[in-house]
């Protein structure tokens, strides 16, 4: 499912994904932007696992990280997608006080791991977390697609993923 529907009868879903199942048209399920509480009340009436919510989550958008979006995945080990891994770009262009204080965080990181620039840092960033977070690069592009792998072999410790998430909060996690 794309996005949660307000009128959704997780019944009808289940069965509608029973079918498909069925009929031999696909494997397995998962659901995009559904919260913690939607995503329990849906997988409740399922017979088989969602294995993925395709969730916002980047450096910039913290929300999935504070709503126990992302600690239901983990509770249930699944592997989220995220989408805009790369914040729509915000964080490279934009003046705004936000992604100005992540850019400079980032370059910083970026140069304390021999990361060539921040695109790196922020794939590293997610795929660093113990939620096995599976970035979307949003891309056709080889040298994008190069450019999320090639994340894989950066590892940030503890402090600097925290510098990082505590600049996008802008203040200090107690």
């Amino acid at each position: 499912m794309d996005r949660p529907d307000p009128f959704m009868d997780p019944g009808e879903v289940a069965d509608a994904f029973s079918a498909l199942k069925t009929a031999g048209k696909v494997r397995h399920f998962g659901v995009s932007n559904f919260k913690s509480h939607q995503f329990t009340m849906l997988q409740s009436c399922l017979e088989m696992d969602l294995i993925t919510n395709q969730i916002e989550l980047s450096a910039f958008h913290l929300e999935n990280f504070e709503d126990g979006t992302l600690n239901l995945c983990m509770e249930k080990r699944i592997a989220p997608m995220a989408w805009s891994p790369l914040a729509g770009g915000k964080i490279f262009s934009s003046t705004d006080e936000k992604p100005a204080r992540l850019r400079t965080a980032l370059l910083k990181v970026a140069e304390e791991i021999g990361a060539n620039d921040i695109d790196d840092v922020l794939f590293a960033w997610l795929l660093n977390h113990p939620a096995r977070i599976m970035p979307i690069t949003g891309s056709g592009r080889i040298e994008r697609i190069e450019l999320a792998v090639r994340a894989l072999s950066y590892k940030l410790n503890r402090d600097q993923w925290f510098e990082i998430y505590q600049t996008s909060l802008g203040h200090d996690v107690p």
